[in-house]
């Protein structure tokens, strides 16, 4: 069954980096599948998978459902244990490892971009002053954002469809002194 995974190791972060894993991540989302069943869905040599399943499945957020006979070979079933990610929790409170995931994390955000640059894309830096009551409302209505942005997502091979990922940060910042 997908669950809700914490991003809390750099393995996770880099697994959920590249384009072409969240695209595996979404397929898996509609059953188990092997990497040739995978490779055919997103129109990729089944060969250039293998690097980015073992990515996955080394950090957890893809497991093996079990294997089948296809003639002489046996073939691994893929699936996702992933429905949604976040970040760990309240990083402020716990400590400089968060910052530094969410540093590495920012780091494999930019070089990702850059690698897509020519796609649309946007992106906003606001700093507010806000009553913590206030910060846990935009959280919820981020919270909604995404589980939309989920609910709209469309097959790979859809006529028109484009690829894009979501990104929201709300964090604390120190008071000045």
């Amino acid at each position: 069954m997908a669950e809700d995974i914490v991003l809390d190791s750099p393995a996770r972060w880099k697994a959920v980096s590249h384009p072409l894993r969240l695209e595996i991540l979404r397929v898996l989302q509609d059953g188990d599948r092997t990497n040739e069943e995978l490779a055919d869905a997103l129109n990729v040599a089944s060969g250039k998978l293998y690097f980015h399943t073992k990515t996955l499945l080394k950090a957890g957020l893809i497991e093996l459902a079990g294997t089948r006979q296809k003639g002489p070979l046996t073939e691994k079933l893929y699936r996702t244990r992933m429905a949604t990610f976040t970040t760990p929790p309240t990083p402020g409170e716990a400590g400089p490892r968060n910052l530094l995931l969410l540093q590495q994390a920012l780091q494999l955000y930019q070089n990702t971009w850059k690698e897509f640059g020519d796609l649309p894309h946007y992106a906003a830096h606001r700093i507010y002053y806000l009553k913590p009551e206030d910060v846990r409302e935009i959280q919820q209505r981020l919270d909604e954002v995404v589980l939309d942005f989920c609910a709209k997502g469309l097959a790979s091979d859809t006529p028109g469809a484009q690829g894009y990922a979501i990104t929201a940060l709300l964090h604390g910042l120190k008071p000045e002194d």
